[in-house]
């Protein structure tokens, strides 16, 4: 495996509005997929804003605290400046606009039954002329339902015939660190013992961050065809993630990472993996290219540059190497 200095752009960027395509190479599919219409709730009124007393303050920016989704709603509850107005962007377009507590607290939820691709960012509202980005955006994209047209079967008959709609894939993204897998179509990511692998990001000359977590203490040694890339400790809150300045080749790859205990136990999972092109369906952003083992999602980078995000699913680990 070759290995050359890059060094990978990490920046949360805002989605284009309108249509996008995801290409399924399992079933040689192309989809193109268009948002619905975006909720709107209009302004927001001054006599609801929180006062900024001192302009010296330190604030606290707006940011997802916790995330899930239940039949098509997301369940959304973050914390901002006390008092704040917290605006939630889908696309760039208003969503929701709630206000925190006097605790920084808040809470909503979102009807996502119609969007295709989602982009959620924040905006806090501490005074008529002060507001505060967050910089996390989080991503939903769903993968499209297979339709069975056949004239000789009945409804009920066509309606059991199409398979079940997976979960979506939920990303939580932010400047200068790894993505974090909220949700996957997968159901799961690829795990062994105390070990799990989450996203695996990557831009066009190929420097990467792995991450994943750990129930155990312990040190994670990442391996590409058997050659050490570099290693990190699991923290605190069980994460771990490498940054690593190294170009990964196009071509298809085995991926180890290994947990060492402290008692020395060892746990490895190790899948197949290869980077999508540069300049593949370069004029679609987002792009989105999946099979039965692994999602593909790329995006544009505020300031230039894309980024990609590989989710494995468990039988990618499972697969023969």
């Amino acid at each position: 495996m070759t290995l050359k200095l890059s060094i990978i752009g990490v920046v949360a960027a805002i989605l284009a509005l309108g249509g996008y395509f995801i290409v399924n190479t399992g079933l040689l599919s192309v989809y193109n997929v268009v948002p619905s219409g975006i909720e709107q709730n209009g302004t927001v009124a001054a006599s609801n804003l929180a006062k900024l007393d001192d302009p010296n303050q330190s604030i606290q920016p707006p940011i997802f605290r916790t995330i899930s989704e239940q039949e098509n709603i997301l369940f959304l509850r973050g914390t901002s400046e006390a008092d704040a107005v917290v605006s939630i962007l889908g696309n760039g377009e208003r969503r929701r606009q709630i206000r925190a507590n006097e605790d920084g607290i808040w809470e909503t939820e979102i009807n996502v039954s119609g969007d295709g691709i989602l982009a959620l960012s924040l905006t806090s509202f501490l005074d008529e002329d002060v507001s505060f980005y967050g910089d996390e955006l989080l991503i939903r994209v769903i993968a499209p339902q297979a339709v069975i047209d056949d004239a000789s079967k009945d409804e009920t008959e066509r309606d059991s015939l199409i398979p079940n709609q997976p979960p979506a894939l939920i990303l939580l993204t932010a400047p200068g660190g790894p993505s974090r897998v909220v949700q996957t179509p997968f159901g799961s990511l690829p795990s062994r013992g105390a070990l799990t692998l989450g996203a695996v990001e990557y831009d066009d000359l190929g420097g990467v961050i792995f991450s994943g977590f750990s129930s155990q203490a312990g040190r994670v040694r990442i391996f590409g065809d058997d050659e050490l890339i570099g290693e990190s400790r699991v923290g605190n809150n069980g994460r771990w993630f490498l940054i690593a300045g190294e170009t990964l080749p196009l071509n298809s790859y085995n991926l180890r990472v290994q947990l060492q205990e402290p008692d020395g136990t060892e746990t490895n999972i190790v899948v197949n993996i290869q980077r999508l092109p540069p300049g593949q369906n370069a004029e679609i952003t987002p792009y989105v290219i999946f099979n039965e083992e692994v999602w593909h999602v790329r995006r544009k980078l505020t300031g230039g540059g894309v980024q990609y995000t590989a989710i494995l699913s468990p039988i990618a680990a499972d697969a023969p190497q």
